[in-house]
């Protein structure tokens, strides 16, 4: 599981992702993150951290308007 996960709205801010964790055996949950996307000049970079700084997995989205 990552330590960490940002969002990167291209030509923006970075935004922390929080994390929802639900009880039950396995533990489980999910990451959000709320930010102005319509602000996005070519997308959305998600990126997952490990708790040494590391990158784990990064995801670039494309957000460009479409003809």
């Amino acid at each position: 599981m990552p330590a960490r996960i940002t969002l990167r709205i291209d030509g923006g801010a970075e935004v922390e992702a929080g994390m929802l964790r639900l009880p039950g055996d396995p533990g489980w949950g999910t990451h959000y993150a709320f930010g102005d996307v319509s602000a996005a000049d070519t997308g959305v970079t998600v990126t997952a951290y490990a708790e040494d700084g590391g990158v784990l997995f990064e995801q670039h989205v494309d957000a460009s308007p479409r003809d």
